[in-house]
């Protein structure tokens, strides 16, 4: 089987996997609409204001994906039977790893859509094509170093440790980042540090293609410093498990 038809077979087995756990597939696809619908859409009055609230539950559901489906995912399945005869097959990580990203693409491409389908029948938001055209590639794009920090999550944590930690993360990230409410609003110390905050560079390019904007490059080099970090925690994290379990 050449090196194509494998990480096909890979991505199949893992978007299987993760559709026949309803817990998973239905949260994180109704979870983030449920937020928007309840805190989201009661404050958009207008159409740009209702097209910025729709790309920050957007851009909170693509966090969300890839921080639980990688920390919490592979930090349970670290030490599962599947997951040791996997590791010992002639299949190298970047392979595994990158099957399991489009997989966790997949599902976030889903959940956008259910939070773009709610704005688009509930709110001001009247999203096009031309806008979800721009939208939903930025927003897998920039989901990289959320998916590499939760990779990283996955191979530092425990399995009983992993949710915990990656809630901790997740929302006051959020909130630090500008996605629940305008970073103009947020309590003084917040948003201090709201700059430095990889989930508010994600909201300000989420931001610009919903007001029509060119995306921000300084946003995009934020978010690159970030991916080159975690992505060296994730290596890290993962030679440290291979180390103990399989050498």
């Amino acid at each position: 089987m050449n090196a194509a038809a494998l990480f096909g077979k890979h991505v199949w087995i893992d978007t299987i996997e993760l559709i026949r756990l309803p817990m998973y597939s239905v949260s994180t696809m109704v979870f983030p609409t449920l937020l928007y619908l309840l805190f989201g859409l009661p404050y958009g009055h207008s159409e740009t204001a209702s097209r910025l609230i729709m790309s920050s539950f957007c851009a909170y559901a693509v966090i969300g994906v890839t921080l639980f489906q990688f920390g919490v995912g592979i930090a349970t399945d670290r030490n599962s039977p599947w997951e040791q005869y996997l590791r010992v097959l002639p299949v190298n990580a970047l392979t595994r790893l990158g099957a399991q990203i489009t997989a966790a693409l997949f599902f976030a491409a889903a959940s956008v859509g259910t939070v773009v389908a709610a704005a688009a029948i509930f709110s001001h938001a009247a999203p096009n094509a031309e806008l979800l055209v721009r939208l939903v590639p930025v927003l897998l794009l920039g989901s990289i170093p959320f998916a590499l920090l939760g990779i990283s999550i996955g191979y530092w944590a425990g399995r009983r440790s992993a949710l915990p930690i990656a809630n901790l993360i997740y929302l006051p990230m959020a909130l630090g980042g500008g996605l629940w409410m305008p970073p103009e609003a947020l309590p003084r110390a917040i948003a201090l540090l709201s700059p430095y905050l990889p989930s508010r560079h994600y909201g300000e390019i989420a931001w610009a293609v919903a007001r029509g904007d060119a995306t921000p490059a300084h946003s995009w080099l934020w978010l690159l410093g970030y991916a080159l970090v975690f992505g060296c925690t994730a290596v890290l994290g993962y030679r440290r498990d291979e180390s103990r379990n399989y050498r």
